[in-house]
């Protein structure tokens, strides 16, 4: 599903679609990454997910969703942040294997635990086997 439709639907949803959303946009550099490293293409797979942090996490997600960061008393607020650290862990996760110290380092921040002893996702909420 191209982003672009993706934020479409979005339009039309409301505010509890969009962590599910969000979390269907993030196997999108997934893909992607998997696909550029198995032809060795590190460059192509980082600047894939530099993308989709900024255009879509940041632009977007962040963007849309800054009322429910704000209101720190709502069980909205605590889901915008699970589905936001859900994604930053997954994006470290994705990059681990091209920048290791930087992403172990904000990976222990989120977790407490090293990038290079979880679990790499072959899709997003599922660990490979």
């Amino acid at each position: 599903m191209p982003i672009s439709a993706v934020r479409a639907l979005t339009e039309k949803a409301s505010t509890p679609a969009i962590p599910t959303i969000a979390m269907i946009m993030a196997s999108v550099p997934n893909d992607a990454m998997k696909s550029a490293l198995s032809r060795r293409g590190a460059t192509v797979a980082s600047r894939t997910v530099m993308e989709f942090v900024d255009d879509d996490l940041a632009n977007w997600y962040v963007r849309l969703n800054r009322s429910r960061f704000y209101d720190t008393e709502s069980p909205d607020n605590r889901a915008a942040f699970a589905t936001l650290h859900e994604v930053l862990v997954s994006v470290c996760r994705l990059l681990a294997p091209i920048c290791p110290f930087v992403t172990d380092w904000i990976h222990r921040e989120l977790t407490g635990e090293s990038v290079h002893l979880a679990p790499f996702r072959a899709g997003f909420g599922a660990p490979r086997s």
